[in-house]
């Protein structure tokens, strides 16, 4: 299943903005709960082919619900103890029993890391069980590098790609915004129209249209004082009727 998905995986979607600031916000929210004086950012996110790379030999990758690993060194996760505890642990005696209360602290904030990252960038739990050695199962995902606000590298985060098939779905489309239309009118602008005007009609048979000289009168159906029709040019359809009147020796129309 792992293999097939990341053979078809858009590895674009890692390059999303909406992914590089999801991340960012779940470590700011995560910061926000566990450290008073500290804050944590994401790096760049990258894919990564094969098996998930470790921060050093001794850093074991550690899961959650299975969509996100984290990998600390041994330097960091003491540093984030202090940071979250407001305390230096180089400074105390510890006994066996604040030992184990300490690992136990340690890993609700590793959990809380990646449920804050799985929750914010929308993943889903890859259907094959991973391995706390490797990650990806050698068939490879994205590696998410975590700094403080000085850029000191602190640990990485792998996502093997089959969590990420939830980001494959196409992103919304954003919202076409357009021009206001405008009056049919005012669209057209000045165009030339062709006007006919219609005064009337009359009917004359072939013989008679063919005996037709100079001089013969031809009877309309319409009397002098009925409204011309006006059409536009070969449109059947009156739009308009007018008055024919003279104006200036001119032939003149009043609608």
């Amino acid at each position: 299943m792992t293999q097939r998905v990341r053979d078809w995986l858009p590895v674009g979607v890692l390059e999303r903005e909406s992914v590089r600031v999801a991340a960012n916000d779940a470590l700011e929210l995560w910061s926000k709960r566990w450290f008073s004086n500290a804050a944590f950012v994401a790096g760049g996110i990258k894919a990564v082919s094969g098996s998930a790379p470790k921060v050093d030999a001794d850093a074991e990758w550690r899961a959650s619900r299975g969509s996100v690993f984290v990998s600390l060194s041994k330097r960091a996760r003491s540093r984030l103890l202090d940071l979250a505890l407001d305390v230096h642990m180089t400074d105390m005696t510890l006994s066996d029993p604040d030992r184990t209360l300490l690992a136990l602290f340690e890993q609700k904030l590793i959990d809380d890391l990646a449920d804050s990252l799985e929750t914010l960038i929308g993943l889903t739990a890859p259907m094959t069980a991973a391995q706390h050695t490797d990650p990806f199962l050698g068939a490879g995902g994205a590696i998410l590098g975590i700094s403080d606000q000085g850029g000191g590298p602190i640990g990485l985060i792998a996502i093997p790609f089959e969590a990420l098939l939830p980001l494959c779905k196409p992103e919304p489309a954003r919202r076409r915004t357009t021009a206001k239309l405008e009056k049919i009118s005012n669209a057209a602008g000045p165009t030339e129209l062709q006007v006919e005007i219609i005064l009337g009609a009359v009917e004359v048979g072939l013989d008679e249209l063919r005996g037709l000289a100079p001089g013969d009168t031809l009877i309309l159906d319409k009397a002098l004082v009925d409204p011309a029709a006006l059409h536009l040019a070969k449109c059947d359809a009156s739009f308009a009727s007018a008055r024919m009147v003279e104006s200036d020796g001119r032939l003149t129309f009043v609608l």
